[in-house]
Order: structure tokens, then C-alpha cells, then sequence
């Protein structure tokens, strides 16, 4: 009888360790007030938002912006104009705002002085999601198949996956025996570059106009970066922007605009 106990018991340690550490986000989640959704705008559900074809340019006029929590500036009368089809690459230290440029492209903050707007119009009137595609630092990958990871479980055919697996280099998996893998929560069971190639396969098959690349390049090796690097500078008829501490020296050419905001 003690055995039979003792086995729940175990089990529910495990469970309290589950439930303590998601605490904090438990708490951030808490139902958001008007002052709230002014900051978040994307968030509040009220709002409509006008689509568009986009056909023109980025542009971030005289933007100036600072966390609602600090009284610092983190961006200040910043000023970029980004042609479609353009490639960019914005570097800087940390707390420099290169992850702030793509959350206001999102809409997901609003700047306390200019505005962002693409093709004229500002993007907290837009609805910018079906044109941006964003592929953050930590991609997330879920305990499922390859197949479903890309398609996030809408109805692709396997020669379009098969076809954009190849295009980022990850032949071993450019086959319905590959499509069929099982894939550990996190990509656990993957390399580091595995999981970026992944997550940039299924940004690609989106098929957005707008790709933004959020620091692809951390944690990888020499090897896998500079494989990544020729990757991203190969993909066509996207207007990409690339968030990164550092790319290849030598491949800096092959940008449109550099912009270093440890310059600006």
C-alpha cells in the first residue's frame, strides 16, 4: 500500500515543479487594462485594420522610443527608408533597439514620437501580419512531426515542403521518410543549425513579402553561420531585414543598407 502511494506522491512533485515555474507568466497574463492596450495595440480586438497589397517601401520617420517602464530613450529622431525587395542588416550591441525596429513594424508598440509605415500608411491602422513574417532568436518547434512543424498543421503539399527543405540545405529531411521524423518538444533531439533551418523553411513558406530575421545567426557554430549567412543573402523577391551582432565582414556588400546603430 505504501508503494501505491508513494508513486502519485512522486508523480505530483514533478507537477508542482511544472506549475511554480510558469508563475511569473501566469502573472503577466493577467487581463490587460485600456492604459495596457494602448501600448499593445495589436492586442486589442476592438480595433480595425485596413489590408493592403504591399507595393512601395518601409519607412521609419523620425522615430523616437522608450519602454514604458524606463524614462531612457532607446531609439531617438531614428530615420530608415527600405525599398521593397531591399536587403537590410541593422547590428549593435545589446540595448541598442534592433529587436525594438521589428516589434514597431509589428505594431506591437507604438513609437512616442514619428511613425512607421509601409507604403504610406501607418501600421497600427494596418493589419501587417499576412505581410510580415518574423523568425525569432529561439525558434520554437513542437513535439510533432517535421511535416507539421512547417505547415503549423494547414493542408501543404509534400513536394512544396520537400522543395523549401532543400532550399535550406536540410537534404535528410527533403523526403516523406524526413517529413515523418518526430521532432522533440523544442527541437530537443535537433542541432542548433537544424532548428534555425527549420524555422526559416517555415517562414519561407509563408510566402509573406515582408521576412524579418531576429538574430539568426546566435548560438550556431563557424561553420553553420557561414552556411546560414549564404542562405539568407540567396532568398529572392523578399524585402528582408536582419537583426544580428555581427554578420561575415565580407558578405556586408551584399546588403542593401548596413545600418549600424552603434553609429547612429
Amino acid at each position: 500500500m505504501i508503494d501505491q502511494l508513494s508513486y502519485p506522491l512522486i508523480s505530483l512533485s514533478g507537477l508542482v515543479q511544472n506549475i511554480v515555474s510558469v508563475k511569473d507568466i501566469a502573472n503577466n497574463l493577467q487581463p490587460l487594462d485600456a492604459n495596457q492596450l494602448e501600448i499593445y495595440p495589436a492586442l486589442n480586438s476592438n480595433e480595425k485594420y485596413d489590408s493592403i497589397d504591399f507595393n512601395d517601401s518601409i519607412l521609419f520617420d523620425n522615430v523616437s522610443f522608450s519602454y514604458p517602464e524606463s524614462n531612457e530613450k532607446l531609439l531617438s529622431n531614428f530615420t530608415l527608408k527600405l525599398p521593397k525587395g531591399s536587403k537590410t542588416l541593422i547590428t549593435g550591441a545589446s540595448g541598442k533597439g534592433k529587436t525594438t525596429l521589428l516589434n514597431l513594424l509589428f505594431s506591437y508598440y507604438q513609437p512616442s514620437k514619428g511613425s512607421v509605415t509601409i507604403d504610406g500608411q501607418n501600421v497600427h491602422n494596418l493589419s501587417v501580419y499576412h505581410m510580415n513574417t518574423i523568425v525569432r532568436q529561439e525558434p520554437h518547434l513542437f513535439a510533432d512531426t517535421v511535416r507539421n512543424n512547417l505547415t503549423l498543421y494547414s493542408d501543404m503539399e509534400d513536394e512544396t515542403l520537400i522543395r523549401v527543405l532543400s532550399h535550406v540545405n536540410l537534404q535528410k529531411m527533403a523526403n516523406v521518410d524526413g517529413l515523418n521524423k518526430q521532432i522533440e518538444l523544442g527541437g530537443k533531439n535537433l542541432s542548433g543549425g537544424e532548428k534555425k533551418r527549420i524555422s526559416l523553411a517555415r517562414a519561407l513558406l509563408r510566402n509573406s513579402p515582408i521576412l524579418l530575421l531576429d538574430e539568426p545567426l546566435a548560438n550556431l557554430d563557424e561553420t553553420n553561420i557561414d552556411s546560414l549567412e549564404d542562405l539568407i543573402l540567396s532568398i529572392k523577391d523578399r524585402t528582408i531585414i536582419v537583426v544580428s551582432h555581427h554578420f561575415s565582414h565580407d558578405k556586408l556588400c551584399d546588403f542593401d543598407y548596413h545600418i549600424d546603430l552603434d553609429k547612429e
